[in-house]
C-alpha cells in the first residue's frame, strides 16, 4: 500500500477537467513542499498544452466551416452572375420581340386578306366567262403568309424568353399529380415516338409556387429529349423524379440518350443556341426552361451529360415561392395543359413542342 501521495487538479478555464496523482510505496520516500510545487508547475504546463489543443481542434473546424462557406459563397456568386447574365439576353430578346410583334401581326392580317380578295375575284371572273390564272399569285401568297406565320412563331418564342413577372400565379399543388397531367398532354407525341417516360415521386410531395413554370419545363425538357437525344425511330426512356430536402424539391429530369459534347452543354443555356437550326430549330428551349427555374420558380438548374451516357438536370428550388407570403391573393387555379394563346399567330401551335437548344 501507497505510504505517501501528492495530487493537484487540473484546471481548464476554471473547471476541473482531471488531476495529477503520484504515489509513494517506500517509507523512505515522502514527499515535500518542493515536490509540491514541482507538480503544480507540471500541473499548469499540462493544461496550458491540453487548451491550446482545444483550441487547435476548435481552430480547425472553424476553419473547415468557413472553407465550406466561402465555396458556397463563390458558387452562389457564380450562380447570381450567370442568372443576370440571362436575364439580360432575355430582356433585350423580349423588347425585340415586343417591336416586331405588332407590325408582323398586321402583315399577316394583310396578306390573309390579299388572298382571300385573290380567290373572290378569281370566282367573279369565271362566273363572268373570263378565265384568269391566279395561281401564281396565290402560291406567293401562301408562300407569304406560311413566313409570316413561322416568323409569328418565333416572336411568340422570343416573349418566353422573359419571365413575366407581373403575372405571377401562387397555388398549391400535389406535385405527382401535377407532372403525371404535364405529361398527359405530350400522350400524342410519346407514343408516336415509342419513348417511355416515369415519374418517381410521392403523392405526398406539395409545392406552392407557380406550378404553371413547372409545367412548361417539364414539356421543354421533354420535348426537348425527344427532339435530340435519340436518332430516328429508336426508343428511349425518360425519368422524372422529385424529393423533398428540407425546405426545397429536387427534380432530377434524365434520359438514357447520346448526350452532348462539353462545347455543346456548356452554351446550352445560351439563347439561339442550337444544334438543329437546318431542320428549323431556334435555340430558345432550354433557355427558357433557365429563366422559368431561375426567376419563377427561383430555383437553379445544373446539367451532367458526356456523350453516349444521356443528360441529367438537376433542378432545386424551394417548397414555398420566397415571395408568395407578400403575394396580395392566390390566383385561380391553372389547369396543368393550358397555355397562352398568341397574339399574333392564331394559326400556330402552343408551345407543347418547343425548339430546344440541345446537342
Amino acid at each position: 500500500p501507497a505510504v505517501c501521495w501528492l495530487g493537484v487538479p487540473l484546471i481548464l478555464d476554471g473547471r476541473v477537467v482531471g488531476a495529477i496523482v503520484v504515489q509513494s510505496y517506500a517509507s523512505t520516500v515522502q514527499y515535500t513542499l518542493r515536490d509540491q510545487e514541482l507538480l503544480v508547475f507540471v500541473s499548469f504546463h499540462i493544461a496550458t498544452a491540453l487548451q491550446r489543443r482545444r483550441t487547435h481542434d476548435s481552430l480547425k473546424i472553424a476553419h473547415d466551416d468557413l472553407e465550406l462557406h466561402v465555396e458556397e459563397l463563390r458558387r452562389t456568386q457564380a450562380d447570381l452572375l450567370e442568372t443576370e447574365k440571362m436575364a439580360s439576353l432575355g430582356r433585350l430578346v423580349a423588347g425585340v420581340a415586343h417591336e416586331v410583334n405588332t407590325p408582323l401581326g398586321v402583315a399577316l392580317t394583310a396578306v390573309s386578306f390579299l388572298r382571300d380578295q385573290t380567290r373572290a375575284l378569281r370566282g367573279a371572273l369565271t362566273a363572268r366567262g373570263v378565265e384568269v390564272d391566279t395561281a401564281a399569285l396565290e402560291t406567293a401568297s401562301a408562300m407569304v403568309e406560311s413566313n409570316l406565320v413561322r416568323a409569328a412563331r418565333l416572336v411568340r418564342n422570343f416573349k418566353q424568353v422573359a419571365v413575366d413577372q407581373s403575372t405571377i400565379h401562387f397555388r398549391s399543388v400535389a406535385v405527382r399529380e401535377y407532372l403525371d397531367a404535364s405529361l398527359q398532354s405530350l400522350h400524342p407525341t410519346l407514343r408516336k415516338t415509342g419513348h417511355a417516360v416515369t415519374v418517381d415521386c410521392g403523392p405526398e410531395v406539395q409545392m406552392t409556387s407557380r406550378p404553371d413554370a413547372l409545367h412548361q419545363i417539364i414539356v421543354n425538357l421533354v420535348m426537348n429529349s425527344v427532339m435530340h437525344a435519340w436518332p430516328a425511330g429508336k426508343p428511349g426512356s425518360i425519368r422524372v423524379g422529385v424529393t423533398r430536402e428540407d425546405d426545397r424539391l429536387h427534380l432530377c429530369y434524365e434520359d438514357d440518350g447520346e448526350g452532348m459534347e462539353a462545347p455543346v452543354a456548356a452554351q446550352m443555356f445560351e439563347p439561339f443556341f442550337t444544334t438543329k437550326r437546318e431542320h428549323g430549330g431556334t435555340g430558345l428551349g432550354m433557355h427558357i426552361v433557365y429563366n422559368l427555374v431561375t426567376q419563377a420558380l427561383a430555383g437553379r438548374i445544373t446539367c451532367a451529360t458526356a456523350p453516349g451516357e444521356g443528360v441529367r438536370f438537376d433542378i432545386v428550388f424551394p417548397m414555398v415561392h420566397p415571395h408568395y407570403a407578400t403575394a396580395d391573393r392566390p390566383s385561380p387555379p391553372l389547369e396543368p395543359a393550358q397555355e397562352p394563346a398568341s397574339a399574333v399567330a392564331p394559326a400556330t401551335t402552343g408551345s407543347a413542342q418547343p425548339d430546344a437548344p440541345m446537342r
